[in-house]
């Protein structure tokens, strides 16, 4: 459809679908035009600006119950692109569209749209603005969810230059870190960064973009009766319910006389049951129910208790910082098992069910997650229940997940503590995993870090049967007395990214021992200072029915020691996929300084001391694609303490390094590196001389952020 000229049109009940432009506008191109459009739905349009509508010089649009899905822009706005133009849109969600560079929903060129009740999910970006990009542009957003989209460059949610931009009682991922160039979350009033918990985002079929996706909310959802009651007129949402249903089952947060509008563009149409944080702080004084602050349970072990007898998986623990131990309270052993005499007991263990939500990091009194700071406000999990800082009666494990009856999955979150001074030394199952042991169990732990644990096998942590994802964790100093000084994994396939491995010894596998078609993918890790006293100074890959090939790419070996072969890494009848990877100063006293092999090695676009001659049995790195023997450069591999393996070794990239702008581009998703700053900076001081369009990503953990001048 074309429109110009003052064209005046009311649409209502009409779907585009499947429509290409070869310039804007695949499904509506509208100029000088005033349009009121309702219950309409574009699906599948492509363009090359505005992959369903284009709006030039038109400030009379009206959009109220409208979807955008699957939408495409070869160049920018996904699904709407803005000239000029300030269109208002209510109770109208935006899921899955894309756009080759800017604005994956939305782009807005001098424009300042207004939206009220609206929902972005899915959308994404191949430059900036994974829901909406503005320039000179000044958009008011309220009562508006943006979660999970994604942009390859930077503003994960919203990228903005020029203009002002406003929120108000909206949930944002990753609050101000979601914005590019705005602090308009941490400015507005009402807003959150709480999951606003979808339904279903991908629908039945799995596929975001299709129409059967599902973003109405959950129970206990927090962008229920959290919006804005002063920006809506209209008594329906999108799906044609009620607005303003009051759910007595959570607190009205929002603005205006009570029932409080939701968040989004679909209202939540019954009544949460018991979403319910639990509070702990081991200062706590008051009656020490868990009910808030005042009255926090003093240990984490009555939380875990209340919540079991709960069986709400909706709620929370938050802990305030402070050490707590697993023999307080309503102590349990490790199959849940409340302990008669639980002081100073080896068997006591932090039991954690399916479902369960940690999260540490507070000083108590905060009301939003997103107030937490887990790094200044240290929660500490320590089997020292004896308080003598010495090994001999510690727990054996700290924290226990059994999912071997009941499946533990994702949904059971750790969050923001530290594990330390677990001692695992009797018989099976508690010889493995001092810091923590995961059976059948594939929690999603973030920011954690892994300290002082030690057992027979993995001496941090032990994967059985699991697949536990791992974001921005820490394993320093653990040891095991056999294999696996950080994590053994046995048959699992954890995932894990932005991760440290820090001064871990063992036997074997000084920081990571994987076993029988154990698949770990790792991505911007680093392996500092670990060591075996046998083989595979930081990683032994072992075959038992199945080989163990693990998939590493950014990642940086350095400072690692084997006593025996493999000083980096160890594979015994298991082949190793690494690209973009640093080997570096790793040492073996027999061979493989670098890599020791045994099956299939695979190397491309990294970094290997020494060439194929820091290999045993393997070419690799001859037969590979992109590889150098040069020095990489690091900033400093000892850190300010001249010590490798101590967390100040720093491991980033000095100018000049071979290493910058020397990777490959397809074998990364990730937009940031293990810094947590922006990936594919680049450096106009070096020729980009590998695999991909320009900016190329560099080899290792850290991209190099700034300039390079005078290379050689």
């Amino acid at each position: 459809m074309y429109n110009d000229n003052s064209s005046n049109l009311t649409l209502t009940n009409i779907t585009f679908s499947n429509n290409t432009a070869g310039d804007q506008g695949g499904a509506m191109y509208n100029e000088n035009s005033s349009l009121t459009l309702t219950n309409v739905t574009f699906s599948g349009n492509t363009a090359i600006f505005g992959g369903a509508m284009s709006n030039n010089n038109s400030n009379n649009l009206t959009l109220t119950n409208v979807t955008f899905s699957g939408n495409m822009a070869g160049d920018e706005g996904g699904a709407m692109y803005n000239t000029g133009s300030s269109p208002t849109l209510t109770n109208v969600t935006f899921s899955s569209n894309s756009a080759s560079n800017l604005g994956g929903a939305m782009y807005n060129y001098n424009s300042s749209p207004t939206l009220t009740n609206a929902t972005f999910s899915g959308n994404t970006a191949g430059g900036q603005g994974g829901a909406m990009y503005n320039t000179g542009s000044s958009p008011t957003l309220t009562n508006v969810i943006l979660w999970g989209n994604t942009a390859t460059n930077s503003g994960s949610q919203i990228s903005q230059n020029g203009g002002t931009l406003t929120i108000n009682y909206s949930i944002v991922e990753g609050g101000d870190t979601g914005l590019e160039n705005s602090t308009a979350f941490s400015s507005g009033t009402g807003n959150s960064d709480a999951d606003p918990l979808f339904t279903d985002a991908d629908g039945p079929d799995d596929t975001l973009g299709t129409l059967d996706d599902d973003l109405s909310l959950q129970a206990c959802s927090p962008a229920i009766d959290a919006g804005d009651n002063d920006a809506i007129s209209l008594t329906t949402d999108l799906a044609g319910n009620p607005r303003k249903v009051e759910d007595t089952g959570v607190d009205d947060t929002g603005n205006g006389t009570v029932p409080i509008v939701d968040i989004g563009a679909l209202e939540f149409q019954g009544a949460s049951q018991s979403c319910t944080i639990y509070y702990v702080d081991a200062s706590a004084g008051g009656a020490n129910n868990g009910a808030t602050w005042a009255d926090a349970f003093p240990n984490l072990q009555d939380a875990l208790q209340a919540w079991r007898n709960a069986g709400d998986a909706s709620s929370e623990i938050w802990i305030a910082d402070g050490t707590y131990y697993p023999d307080e309270g309503a102590a349990t052993d490790r199959t849940g098992v409340t302990l008669a005499s639980p002081d100073n007991n080896r068997d006591a263990t932090f039991f954690v069910s399916e479902g369960i939500k940690i999260y540490g990091g507070f000083t108590g009194g905060e009301t939003n997650r997103s107030e937490r700071n887990p790094a200044a406000n240290v929660v500490t999990l320590s089997g020292d229940t004896d308080g003598d800082n010495a090994s001999g009666s510690n727990a054996y494990h700290v924290m226990y997940l059994d999912g071997s009856t009941t499946a533990i999955t994702s949904a059971t979150v750790i969050d923001g503590v530290t594990v330390t001074a677990g001692q695992a030394d009797r018989s099976f199952p508690d010889y493995p995993g001092g810091g923590m042991l995961n059976d059948s169990s594939s929690p999603t732990l973030t920011n954690i870090t892994f300290s002082g644990n030690t057992a027979t096998d993995g001496g941090a942590m032990y994967n059985r049967f699991s697949s536990p994802t791992l974001t921005n964790v820490t394993f320093s100093g653990n040891t095991a007395s056999s294999d696996g000084g950080a994590m053994y994994n046995d048959s699992s396939s954890p995932t894990l990214t932005n991760i440290t491995f820090s001064g871990n010894t063992a036997t074997d596998g000084g920081a990571m021992y994987n076993y029988d078609d154990s698949a770990t993918t790792l991505t911007n890790v680093t392996f500092s200072g670990n060591s075996a006293s046998n083989d595979g100074g930081a990683m032994y890959n072992d075959e038992n029915i199945d080989e163990s090939s693990p998939t590493l790419t950014n990642v940086t070996f350095s400072g690692n020691m084997a006593s025996r072969d493999g000083g980096a890494m160890y594979n015994y009848e298991s082949g190793p996929t690494l690209t973009n990877v640093i080997l570096w100063g790793n040492t073996a006293t027999n061979s493989g300084s670098q890599i020791s092999q045994d099956g299939t090695l695979t190397i491309n676009y990294s970094i290997v001391e020494g060439g194929d001659t820091g290999l045993e049995n393997s070419t690799a790195f001859s037969s590979g694609t992109g590889n150098s023997d040069a020095d990489p450069l690091f900033t400093d591999a000892d850190g300010p303490d001249d010590t490798l393996g101590t967390l100040d070794d720093d491991l980033s990239l000095q100018a000049c390094s071979p290493a910058i702008d020397a990777g490959d581009n397809t074998a990364i998703s990730l937009t940031t590196d293990l810094a947590g700053n922006p990936r594919k900076v680049d450096d106009t001081g070096v020729a980009d001389i590998n695999s991909g369009t320009a900016p190329i990503v560099d080899i290792g953990a850290f991209e190099f952020q700034g300039t390079s001048t005078n290379c050689p």
